[in-house]
């Protein structure tokens, strides 16, 4: 089974840095400051990081494999060794956090109220699956997929 990549999150994080260094760049025409180039440089990486966040998981054969950077990057995990699996409902709503800016740009309930997958493997780093950044067809059938591989182990 392979999910599809929910970029909501990663395209507002991309918007808000192109928001603030493109129209700077434009009106110095490249003749930037040293802390002009400061900022460039770390709304620069705050893209980047959104790019991070374009996710892709994949299961073939008890192995999870989790894509970052459009797929420049991967982490395999085998399922045999899964020691234990954790999910939290995470709610990030107006009261609870009045910074949450995705609000503003869709009205999916799935970006406010989530879930989050902490899985625990033999000898390697525990590995975190967030839901919004699953498409929301395939987290379900993911999640199932999951589910499975822990009562078989």
């Amino acid at each position: 089974m392979k999910t599809k990549a929910d970029i909501t999150i990663p395209c507002v994080i991309i918007g808000y840095s192109c928001l603030f260094t493109v129209p700077l760049i434009i009106k110095s025409d490249f003749s930037l400051t040293g802390f002009g180039w400061l900022w460039v440089g770390f709304w620069s990486l705050v893209a980047l990081f959104g790019i991070w966040k374009i996710e892709h998981y994949e299961i073939n054969d008890n192995i999870l494999i989790k894509r970052n950077f459009l797929g420049a990057f991967s982490k395999k995990r085998d399922l045999n060794t899964l020691v234990k699996y954790s999910k939290k409902n995470l709610d990030t709503d107006l009261p609870t956090n009045p910074f949450n800016i995705v609000r503003f740009f869709t009205s999916k309930a799935k970006y406010l109220k989530f879930q989050q997958i902490l899985l625990e493997f033999d000898s390697q780093p525990v590995l975190k699956i967030d839901e919004r950044t699953v498409n929301s067809m395939d987290y379900p059938l993911f999640y199932k997929q999951l589910k499975k591989h822990k009562t078989n182990t």
